[in-house]
C-alpha cells in the first residue's frame, strides 16, 4: 500500500513554499496598489486625507468634501479625531503623493509584523503566515484602501508580545491606543493562571 512519508517535510521545500507564498503576496499587494493608482480612486483614504486638510484650512474635519461614492450615501469620515491629527502633515500634499508615504508606511508594518510574528514562532511559520495573511481579502484590501490595518495589526502584536514578556503596561498603553482607534480591539480578557496579566485577543 501506498503511505505518506511521515515527520517534518524537508527544509528545502518548506523554504520554496514560503518564498512562493511571500512572492504571491507581494505580487498581489503591488496589485492592490496599481489598482488604486490607475483608478484613481483611494476609496477610504480620500476621506480621511480630506479630514487632514480641512484641520489645515479651518473647515470641520466631519464635514466631508468627498464625492458621495454611491448616489445616496455620502462619503463620511468616521476616524476618531486623534487620527486625522496623525495624518495632519499629509494633508499638504496632493492625495496621490499622500497616498505614497502612507503605502511605504503600510509596507514597514507590514515587515514589522514579520519580525515580531518571528519572536512569537518559528521565523519560517512567522512568514508563511505573514504570507497567507496577505493574500487574504482583509490583508490585501487594507492596502487597497490605504487604511490603518496594518499598522494597527503591528501595534496589536507588539502589545502581546509585551504582555507575553509581562510588560504590562507597555501592552495596555498599545492597546488603549489601538481601542481608541478601532473600539472592536478593546475585547480582552484576564488570564486565571497569572494574576493582574492580560491576555490580548484580535
Amino acid at each position: 500500500p501506498c503511505r505518506l512519508p511521515r515527520g517534518p517535510m524537508p527544509t528545502a521545500p518548506r523554504r520554496a513554499v514560503t518564498a512562493v507564498l511571500l512572492l504571491a503576496g507581494l505580487v498581489c499587494s503591488g496589485w492592490m496598489v496599481w489598482a488604486t493608482v490607475s483608478s484613481g480612486h483611494y476609496d477610504d483614504f480620500d476621506v480621511l486625507h480630506d479630514a487632514a486638510v480641512a484641520w489645515h484650512s479651518g473647515r470641520a474635519i466631519y464635514d466631508s468634501t468627498v464625492p458621495d461614492p454611491v448616489p445616496g450615501y455620502p462619503a463620511a469620515n468616521l476616524n476618531p479625531p486623534h487620527l486625522t491629527l496623525l495624518m495632519a502633515p499629509l494633508g499638504w500634499l496632493p492625495l496621490p503623493r499622500a497616498a505614497a508615504i502612507s503605502w511605504v508606511g503600510i509596507a514597514l508594518a507590514i515587515i514589522g509584523c514579520g519580525m515580531v510574528w518571528s519572536r512569537m514562532m518559528p521565523p519560517a511559520w512567522a512568514w508563511r503566515a505573514l504570507a497567507v495573511v496577505l493574500l487574504t481579502g482583509g490583508g490585501m484590501y487594507a492596502i487597497r484602501l490605504v487604511n490603518t490595518g496594518w499598522p494597527l495589526a503591528l501595534a496589536v502584536s507588539l502589545a502581546w508580545l509585551a504582555a507575553r514578556d509581562n510588560r504590562q503596561g507597555i501592552a495596555g498603553t498599545l492597546m488603549g491606543l489601538c481601542a481608541a482607534t478601532k473600539g472592536f480591539l478593546s475585547l480582552s480578557r484576564r488570564q486565571n493562571s497569572k494574576p493582574r496579566s492580560l491576555r490580548i485577543w484580535a
